[in-house]
């Protein structure tokens, strides 16, 4: 197994189920929007080497969702993409929570606030049911009542 060069400071947030949208985006992005709070700005974040990783792991989502996540967050400038081998650092840091129920995470405020400080671009491509009428911000996928009728 190939050995890496050792990093000073760094935080890894995301869990083994990481090719997940669902497991990226909230506790992935999230816990790394949580740790750019809290942690010096010279720790860096680790994160899979995309798109490397695409070939072998083939997550459920696209490279360029996997960077817009990332640019979003506001966290490109911090990431260091970890590729397959030995990582050391100086200093690891990581936000522990319980191992059986991750989901109560998503219990404290502080990951939708920054989940709600992210400027989500507006898709106009999308059908009509996947935006809201009144700001065209993007809403959760909907079936509309007049066509299931």
């Amino acid at each position: 197994m190939q050995e890496h060069e050792e990093q000073d400071e760094v935080f890894l947030g995301f869990d083994a189920a990481w090719r997940n949208y669902y497991h990226w985006i909230l506790y992935g992005v999230s816990k790394m929007q949580l740790a750019k709070t809290y942690l010096p700005p010279q720790t860096r974040f680790i994160v899979p080497d995309m798109p490397k990783a695409e070939a072998t792991r083939r997550p459920a989502f696209a490279p360029e969702t996997f960077e817009t996540s990332l640019r979003l967050a506001n966290i490109q400038d911090r990431i260091f993409r970890a590729s397959d081998g030995v990582h050391r650092a100086k200093k690891l840091h990581f936000l522990w929570h319980s191992p059986t129920m991750p989901e109560l995470y998503l219990n404290f405020p502080e990951p939708h606030r920054h989940f709600d400080t992210m400027a989500v671009p507006v898709r106009h491509d999308l059908p009509h049911a996947f935006t809201s009428h009144a700001k065209g911000d993007m809403i959760a996928a909907s079936v509309r009542r007049n066509k299931t009728r």
